[in-house]
Parts: C-alpha cells; sequence; structure tokens
C-alpha cells in the first residue's frame, strides 16, 4: 500500500503500520483470521471519512464538492484481498459511482457463480459502512449509507464491472429486437456501443424504431442499477441524416445534437482528416507539464527521466490511438529539445548531442529516447490490420454521460 496517503477515522496511517509492524501484525493477523472466518466486518473499521474537495474557485452549494472518501487501511487491506480473489474473474479495472444499487450487484453476482460466503463478505463491507464529514479537520456527525460505491475503496473498481455487465446484457437483447436496427458498419461484429467507465457511445441506425429500443434499455438499465442518465452531457451525432429526422430523433431522446470531430477519452474522433487544431490538446498538454517542471530548477538528469517516463506516456497514448503528421511529431520534438537543454519550453538553446543519440539505448551511449514517429507508424500499421476486420469509424452514435444529473 503506497504511503503519504490521508488516514481514516482511525488517523493511522500506512507510516504507523510500517514503523510498529513488529508490535501489531499478531493482532493484526488475528483480526483478519476472525473477519475471513466468519465473514462479519466490524463496523468500526468500516468507518469512513468523507472530505468535500472543492471543484471550483468559489464554491457556492454542495455540487461544487468533490466528494472524497478516506478509507482505514485495515478496511482497505481485507478489500484488496477480495479484489484479488475477484480478479481471476474480472481482470479489467474501471472506475466506481455512488449511485449504484446494492441489489444489482448481489444479483450479477450469484449470476456469474460468486460464491455464497464470499458475496455476504462483500455486503458487509460494502452495506454497513457508515460516515463522518471532514469540516475545517473536524469530524462532523456519523450516518449510514444507503447505495453507492467509495471511490477510494480498492474493491469499488471491480465492483463496477458487473455494473456494466449488466448494461452489455441488456444491449444484446437489445439487438435482437426486430425493430433495432445495427450501425451499417457495425453490422458484420454486431457492435451496439463501446464503454470506458461512465463514458459510453451507442451505435445505431439513424431510425426511429431502433432508438425507441435504445430509450428502453437505458432505462431500464437505470432502474436497475440506480445510475442517472445525464442527457444534458449527452449528445447525438449525426451522419448523412436529413434535418427533419435529426430533429426528431433528438426531441424524442431528450438530448442535443453535436458534429464530429468530439473527444473520446481526451482522442479526438472524427469522420474526415484531422486538422491542426484537432492536435492542439496534445501540444497543451506536453506544454503544461513543461511549464510546471521548469520552476523546479531540475538537473539534467532529471529533465531525462522525466521525458522517458511522463512525457513519453503522453506521446504513446497518441501514438497507438491515431495517424500523426510529420509535423505534428516535429513540433513535439523542438518542445522537448528545449526542456531537455534549457528546462523550458520556449527560447533558443545549444544541443550537446545530436537528437539520433539521444534516440540511442543507454549501452550505446544514449538518453533512451523513443522516436515518436517510428512508433506510430508501427501502430499505424496495427490500426490498418484491425479497420480490415471491424471496418471505418462509425458516423450515426449517442455519447452518454452517466452519473448525477
Amino acid at each position: 500500500m503506497a504511503v503519504g496517503k490521508s488516514p481514516g477515522p482511525d488517523d493511522l496511517s500506512i507510516e504507523f503500520y510500517k514503523k510498529h509492524w513488529d508490535k501489531i501484525s499478531h493482532d493484526i493477523f488475528e483480526a483478519f483470521q476472525y473477519i475471513f472466518a466468519t465473514g462479519d466486518v466490524p463496523p468500526i473499521l468500516n468507518a469512513t471519512t468523507l472530505s468535500l474537495i472543492p471543484k471550483v474557485v468559489h464554491p457556492s452549494n454542495i455540487r461544487d464538492y468533490r466528494p472524497i472518501s478516506c478509507c482505514n487501511n485495515i478496511y482497505k487491506a481485507i478489500t484488496k484481498i477480495l479484489m484479488s480473489e475477484m480478479s481471476s474473474f474480472m481482470p479489467e479495472l474501471q472506475k466506481a459511482y455512488d449511485m449504484v444499487e446494492w441489489e444489482s450487484l448481489w444479483t450479477g453476482m450469484f449470476e456469474m457463480g460468486f460464491p455464497q460466503r464470499f458475496v455476504f463478505m462483500l455486503q458487509s463491507c460494502i452495506t454497513r459502512a457508515n460516515f463522518s464529514i471532514n469540516l475545517n479537520g473536524t469530524l462532523r456527525g456519523w450516518f449510514a449509507s444507503s447505495k453507492g460505491l467509495r471511490h477510494v475503496d480498492p474493491i469499488s473498481s471491480y465492483l463496477f464491472v458487473l455494473v456494466l455487465d449488466i448494461f452489455n446484457g441488456l444491449m444484446r437483447k437489445a439487438s435482437g429486437d426486430p425493430e433495432f436496427k445495427f450501425h451499417p458498419k457495425c453490422q458484420q461484429l454486431e457492435i451496439t456501443h463501446l464503454s470506458f467507465a461512465d463514458d459510453m457511445i451507442l451505435l445505431t441506425s439513424a431510425d426511429i424504431g431502433s432508438f425507441k429500443v435504445i430509450k428502453k434499455t437505458l432505462a431500464m438499465f437505470v432502474y436497475l442499477t440506480g445510475l442517472r442518465l445525464n442527457c444534458a452531457k449527452s449528445k447525438i451525432f449525426f451522419g448523412s441524416t436529413p434535418e427533419d429526422t435529426k430533429v426528431a430523433l433528438c426531441e424524442f431522446m431528450g438530448m442535443s445534437e453535436e458534429e464530429l470531430p468530439m473527444k473520446y477519452l481526451g482522442m479526438p474522433l472524427s469522420s474526415k482528416g484531422l486538422t491542426n487544431d484537432d492536435y492542439r490538446a496534445l501540444f497543451d498538454k506536453i506544454c503544461n507539464k513543461i511549464n510546471t517542471w521548469q520552476m523546479r530548477h531540475l538537473s539534467l538528469g532529471g529533465r531525462v527521466e522525466l521525458i522517458r517516463s511522463s512525457i513519453f506516456g503522453i506521446q504513446i497514448f497518441w501514438c497507438i490511438s491515431i495517424p500523426l503528421p510529420k509535423y505534428v511529431v516535429k513540433e513535439v520534438e523542438k518542445r522537448v529539445k528545449r526542456f531537455l537543454w534549457i528546462g523550458k519550453g520556449e527560447g533558443p538553446y545549444m544541443a550537446k548531442v545530436s537528437w539520433d543519440t539521444a534516440y540511442l539505448p543507454l549501452m550505446e551511449g544514449g538518453l533512451g529516447f523513443k522516436d515518436m514517429f517510428d512508433w506510430n507508424q508501427v501502430w499505424v500499421f496495427r490500426l490498418m490490420e484491425m479497420s480490415s476486420t471491424i471496418g471505418s469509424y462509425p458516423l450515426f452514435m449517442i455519447e452518454l454521460s452517466l452519473g448525477e444529473e
């Protein structure tokens, strides 16, 4: 478990357990043996501090705060063990939400074949949680929870996968409805939707029958799980669709129309070629990193490590997703070179070695940097292989936002 994290209501940090482990380990092992033998998690271990973090500069109501749950470290250790057991069923990690109905989770777990005792122990962890609000460093009041998952709970991400699986099942059933028509590019593989945590894209034909099936499916999903559809943030993207059809479908769904390109998981998506402005997010992200680092008076070695780890991580995310023009790669390299040699993103510089040498491995006297253009070329070929099977990007889609209204 990572150090430096905020402790729960018991005020015992992970550093405390590491420092005094030789004195307290026996008691902790006995507590764990009792909990896993009985399946009962004592409420005192399940207590949670709820800290409200402002989302805006001047918060004026409760919606302007983001609630962060701080659990006791003993409880986190228990759920990490449960999480390792669940990983054999669900190897994916996703994000959890506050509005999940618990009954949908237990039903899903029983249907997936989880042992009854295991599910009962999870119920003890989730349903018996109680919260105290941290106001100006002081805990105020205690109240129990009635739904939802705690964001910092290690097992919450696994449990939310079960919620998404409910939606997957509903969409599979919906695709068999006679009124539903697949998007033309998705018919062969019967693709109805893409999802990552609370970001969803539904793919369908632009006709009222298909939209009726989707609206009914979404209503059933909301009813079963407690998650709510945020129509204000949900958008509909059309291709070659008559204007009167667009208006009718938008009114029927209670959503507004938007045009491509759009951003999905931080990446621009378009049915056409991307423009210079579409790549601006890549430049801005790298510049923001450099502007933050240039105030720290980093050594050359420190700058090398940040380029190899953080900046290359940003580059590779784009490289494996979309083809990058050579001028974009060159523009990124300019910013990286300036940061490497003078510690900031702007201004003249004198290179100490050629950039080709910087691409060489450390064992050959280089800096171990990766050639962004070469990496992108390799992934472009992989995308071409995939597109020959899947087809081109869809043009009719609905981007949905789940969570608070």
